[in-house]
């Protein structure tokens, strides 16, 4: 596994401070990224959500690249090889993939504000707006959590969109990364809500939640 930035100040992050505030859009997460879907192996990165979201704005790709497999891909999480979801040793957060079009970004993102989220949400290269809208939810942890706490979480986020967790068209699948990449000329949603990290907001429910993975030290 490649690393492309260093651990930097994650051992010690300041709580987020909600809505009001822009912590928990300055603090540092760990995430995977991948070349293209044929290309499993992770390069591990630290970025802070909103250089995430400018990251997210500032790739793009020819409709003709868009069309095919070949673009990158993000993951909030950390794997001990390629990437599946039995080679995920921590998750750092939940994506949630929504193709129905029954909410719009713009509805999303204030829904997750409201709940006191911070998040992340971005137009997919195949939303129509002026039809089916389709997006994707970035939602950060606080640090890196077992993943069997993942699915847990993520139900709680859908929960707070007003989603169904079965719902067709919707996707917090586990081993899967999602594209990122935009389509040159084509304009997009790229925003982000301040608020609190989804495992604060929601607590899990099972008390040892990290591990042996930098657990936090006691005063």
């Amino acid at each position: 596994m490649t690393s492309e930035l260093d651990w930097g100040d994650w051992d010690s992050p300041t709580p987020a401070s909600g809505n009001n505030g822009t912590v928990a859009l300055a603090t540092p997460i760990r995430l995977s990224t991948f070349k293209a879907a044929d290309r499993p192996t992770p390069f591990e990165r630290v970025l802070t959500l909103t250089q995430i979201r400018d990251m997210v704005r500032s790739t793009t790709v020819s409709a003709e690249v868009s069309a095919s497999t070949e673009h990158p891909l993000l993951k909030l999480a950390l794997f001990s090889g390629r990437r599946s979801a039995e080679n995920m040793t921590h998750a750092t957060g939940v994506e949630i993939d929504h193709d129905e079009g029954e909410i719009s970004p713009e509805a999303a993102l204030e829904r997750l504000w409201e709940a006191g989220l911070a998040a992340l949400v971005y137009t997919t290269r195949k939303d129509n707006p002026d039809g089916q809208r389709r997006w994707r939810a970035i939602l950060p942890f606080s640090r890196p959590l077992v993943p069997a706490l993942r699915r847990q979480l993520a139900e709680s986020a859908l929960a707070a969109l007003g989603v169904e967790n079965d719902a067709a068209g919707v996707s917090t699948a586990e081993g899967t990364a999602f594209y990122y990449a935009g389509v040159a000329g084509r304009p997009r949603f790229v925003e982000t809500c301040d608020g609190r990290f989804v495992d604060e907001v929601f607590p899990p429910s099972e008390p040892d939640s990290w591990g042996d993975w930098d657990r936090p030290q006691e005063d």
